[in-house]
């Protein structure tokens, strides 16, 4: 039946003469009355039903425009009603030593167990949201509560070491960041080498790390090479350490 309509141009779709997902007069207010995310939960499953468009038949175009609406109005709730956790506050706001003190204890979630939605460990969140004020005893100390992130890739296939490297902008010691993430942690902790940190083919977690392609095929010292326009003189300390641990990368 579109035989007849290959030649002509497409016509740009329309639902209820708007946008969809475009709010207009008397329409529902989705979540006002919720006061828990538990109620948003509860609200949007009966939502979903009501105005799923296999619900609307013959009315597809508005079911379709209003589940639009629906999926803004819910994501908007859940972060309305989604309670940080502690560790999450510190992150957001720089700290690091808070972000150490939320897992001191043993209670609650521990670091190992810390993955976001972008795939990233404590310890890329740290080096990505948290390096303008972190000292490299501050990150050996991150690095102890799960040394296995050293290696650890995220959704783009960074490791904490690519994210130190793409956003060091201005840090206090680069070269001691860059240190402490190849190794150098154990020394600024007192902990001492042991041989399930030492990987089958006899590197090390750091050594691992350098030597990691994320997506785009780039390794950590790729990623501080494309930076350097940003932090001038202050990373060629820190570029000279990956070039040492690493010279095939050159």
């Amino acid at each position: 039946r579109h035989l007849g309509t290959l030649g002509a141009a497409p016509a740009a779709l329309k639902f209820g003469g708007q946008k969809p997902g475009i709010d207009r007069p008397g329409d529902p207010f989705f979540f006002r009355d919720c006061a828990s995310l538990e109620d948003v939960r509860k609200e949007y499953k009966t939502m979903l039903l009501k105005y799923h468009p296999d619900k609307n038949i013959g009315n597809e175009a508005e079911a379709c425009r209003q589940m639009q609406r629906l999926q803004d109005a819910y994501a908007r709730a859940l972060k309305k009603f989604h309670k940080k956790k502690p560790f999450e506050e510190a992150i957001g706001a720089g700290d690091v030593e808070q972000v150490l003190a939320s897992f001191a204890g043993g209670e609650g979630d521990q670091a190992a167990d810390v993955v976001d939605a972008e795939g990233n460990t404590v310890l890329h969140l740290v080096c990505q949201r948290c390096v303008r004020d972190v000292s490299p005893a501050q990150l050996a100390a991150v690095v102890r509560l799960h040394p296995e992130a050293l290696r650890m890739q995220n959704n783009e296939g960074d490791t904490p070491l690519h994210s130190l490297c793409a956003h060091h902008r201005s840090p206090i010691e680069l070269k001691g960041l860059v240190d402490a993430l190849l190794g150098g942690w154990k020394e600024l902790v007192g902990v001492v080498v042991e041989a399930d940190e030492t990987m089958q083919d006899g590197r090390t977690l750091g050594e691992t790390a350098i030597k990691t392609q994320n997506h785009d095929g780039r390794l950590p010292l790729h990623v501080c090479c494309r930076c350097q326009r940003f932090a001038g003189k202050s990373s060629v300390d820190a570029l000279r350490l990956l070039v040492e641990a690493y010279p095939e990368a050159a």
